[in-house]
C-alpha cells in the first residue's frame, strides 16, 4: 500500500490495479523537471508476506531476474526498492490486455481470434521464452532459466500488437533449490509439463509444453487439460494426447504435426528450443500466405476493446476478412486465474451467467452464441405458421450464408484447400436441396385436373384455332377464283 502521501518511494500512486496472491498492482507515475512524467506499474508484496523468508526470496529474485531482460516480448522492470512498508518493484507500463481477458472478450463479442493472429501470439511469446533460455551469466555460462507458468494469464497484448510474457515470480535457475517445497508445486497445473507434475528439475523444453498447450487451445477452440487439480494430473500423465484432427477432421496437418511435437510427453521428441518451434510456425505461416503483423494485430485488439483514442495506431486500410477460430473455453479457464497479469489493463465486464452445458454448447459455435444473445424469442402464434415461417427463416438464412461466403472461401482456398473444398461442397449441396424442394413441390401441383379456369382456357383456345382454320380454307378459295 502507499504511504499517507499517496506515493510509493518517489512514485506518485493513480490508482490501484490489481491485488495477487503476492501482492498488490498499482498504476503511477515518476515526474521529473520540465514537465517530464513516465507512467509506471509498481508491483509491492504483500505487507504480511515480507516477513516471510521464502516469499522475500522469490520477490527478490523475480526482481534481479527481470532487470536482465531487454526483449520487446518481456516486460522489463526499472527498479527495485524497500521502504518501511516493505518491497515493490518498478516495470514498464503496458497498455493492453492480457489474453485470458482476449478470450473472454472474444467470445462476448463474437469476434474469436482469427489463426492468423493466435500464431502470431505464440509465436511473440515463443521468441521472448528463446530469449530468456539463452541468457547468460558474467561469465557466459548459461543460466538455464526457466518461466515455469506460462499460461494466458501471463501474456499480455499490447494495443501496439506486442505480446509480452509477464511474472517471473517462480521461475527456476539451475542449481537452485527448485525440487517442490511439501508437495506444492509452482505454477498452474492445467499448464504444466509431465516431468514438473512428477518433481523433476524445471528445463527450457517445460516451458515449450506449457506454450504448446496454448497453441493447441488457440486453434482448435478447446481447453486441452480442463477438471480438478487430480484429474488434470491424471491426464497429463498418463492420458494420451488428442489429436487436433479429432476435434477438428479439417484441421490442417502441418500445423497439427507443430502442435503435436510441441506437446510430446518425452522431452527428448519434443522440441528441444523455443525458437525452432518458432521457424516452424514462420514457415507454417509463409506456406499458407498468412499475414503475421504487428499492425493488424493491434487493430484486431482495439476493435475487440473499441479502443480509438490511441494517436500512435492509425486504422489499417484494405484489411482482409479472415476466417475465424471458433473458442470453447470452459469456466475454469476464464475465472480460475488472477488478473495480476493485466499491467494497465481494464478488465472486461462478466460473461452472461449460464450453467456449464449451456455454455459449452453456444460458445462452441458462433452462430448459435449470436442467436443465443441476439435473437428475441417469438410470440405465441399458431403452430402451423410458425413453423412455415421458421422454415422459409431457414432456407433464407443458409442461401444468403452461402453468398455472403463465397469470397471468403475464394480467399483462404490457398490455405486451407481441403479445408474449403468440403465446406464449399457442403453448403453447396445444402443451398441445392434447399431450392429445390420447393420447385419440385410447385410443378407436381400445377394445372390441377379439374380447374374450372383450366377448362376455360381450352375453350378459347379451340376457338381460335378454328378461325385460323377458316380464314385458310376463305385465302385459298380466293386464290382459286382469280385464277
Amino acid at each position: 500500500m502507499a504511504d499517507k502521501n499517496n506515493k510509493i518511494g518517489k512514485y506518485s500512486i493513480e490508482k490501484k490495479l490489481a491485488t495477487g496472491g503476492m501482492g498488490e498492482l498499482y498504476l503511477a507515475s515518476n515526474t521529473g523537471k520540465h514537465g517530464f512524467k513516465r507512467k509506471v506499474v509498481v508491483k509491492r508484496l504483500h505487507q504480511e508476506l515480507n516477513d516471510d523468508h521464502i516469499y522475500r526470496e522469490f520477490f527478490i529474485r523475480e526482481a534481479i531476474l527481470s532487470g536482465k531482460f531487454y526483449h520487446p516480448n518481456i516486460v522489463q522492470v526499472y527498479h527495485m526498492d524497500e521502504d518501511k512498508e516493505g518491497l515493490y518493484m518498478v516495470m514498464e507500463y503496458i497498455l493492453g490486455h492480457d489474453l485470458m481477458s482476449i478470450v473472454r472478450q472474444s467470445i462476448r463479442k463474437k469476434a474469436f481470434i482469427p489463426l492468423h493472429h493466435a500464431l502470431n501470439i505464440v509465436m511473440q511469446i515463443g521468441e521472448g521464452l528463446a530469449y530468456v533460455h539463452s541468457l547468460k551469466d558474467k561469465k557466459g555460462k548459461s543460466l538455464q532459466l526457466v518461466h515455469r507458468d506460462v499460461t494466458p494469464s501471463n501474456i499480455i497484448v499490447s494495443m501496439s500488437g506486442f505480446a509480452k510474457l509477464v511474472d517471473f515470480g517462480v521461475a527456476a535457475i539451475k542449481g537452485d533449490e527448485n525440487k517442490p517445497q511439501g508437495g506444492i508445486i509452482p505454477g498452474k497445473i492445467n499448464y504444466m509439463a509431465p516431468e514438473l507434475i512428477k518433481g523433476k528439475e524445471p528445463e527450457a523444453r517445460s516451458d515449450i509444453f506449457s506454450l504448446g498447450i496454448m497453441l493447441y487451445e488457440l486453434t482448435v477452440g478447446k481447453r486441452l487439460f480442463k477438471g480438478n487439480s487430480e484429474k488434470v494430473r491424471e491426464i497429463i500423465l498418463n492420458k494420451p494426447i488428442p489429436a487436433p484432427t479429432v476435434h477438428k477432421k479439417d484441421f490442417d496437418p502441418e500445423l497439427e504435426k507443430i502442435i503435436l511435437k510441441s506437446l510430446d510427453k518425452d522431452p527428448d521428441y519434443r522440441y528441444q528450443q523455443a525458437l525452432d518451434m518458432v521457424l516452424d510456425l514462420e514457415k507454417y505461416i509463409r506456406t499458407n500466405s498468412l499475414p503475421s503483423s504487428h499492425l493488424e494485430l493491434s487493430e484486431y485488439i482495439k476493435n475487440l476493446f473499441r479502443v480509438s483514442n490511441i494517436p500512435h495506431i492509425e486504422k489499417l486500410k484494405n484489411k482482409v476478412e479472415r476466417d475465424e477460430i471458433e473458442l470453447d473455453f470452459d469456466e475454469d479457464f476464464l475465472n480460475d486465474w488472477s488478473d495480476e497479469g493485466a499491467l494497465g489493463a481494464e478488465l472486461p465486464e462478466e460473461i452472461p451467467d449460464m450453467d456449464d452445458e449451456e455454455y459449452f454448447a453456444i460458445m462452441a459455435d458462433p452462430k448459435k452464441a449470436e442467436k443465443f444473445f441476439n435473437t428475441p424469442e417469438p410470440e405465441q402464434e399458431n403452430k402451423t405458421e410458425k413453423n412455415t415461417e421458421a422454415d422459409k427463416k431457414d432456407t433464407e438464412y443458409e442461401v444468403e450464408e452461402n453468398e455472403e461466403n463465397n469470397n471468403s472461401d475464394q480467399n483462404n482456398e490457398k490455405a486451407f484447400p481441403k479445408q474449403n473444398k468440403s465446406k464449399s461442397e457442403k453448403k453447396e449441396v445444402d443451398s441445392n436441396d434447399k431450392i429445390e424442394k420447393p420447385n419440385n413441390d410447385k410443378s407436381s401441383n400445377e394445372h390441377p385436373k379439374d380447374d374450372p379456369l383450366n377448362k376455360k382456357n381450352d375453350s378459347h383456345l379451340s376457338s381460335v384455332v378454328l378461325i385460323i382454320i377458316l380464314i385458310t380454307i376463305a385465302l385459298l378459295f380466293f386464290f382459286y377464283t382469280q385464277s
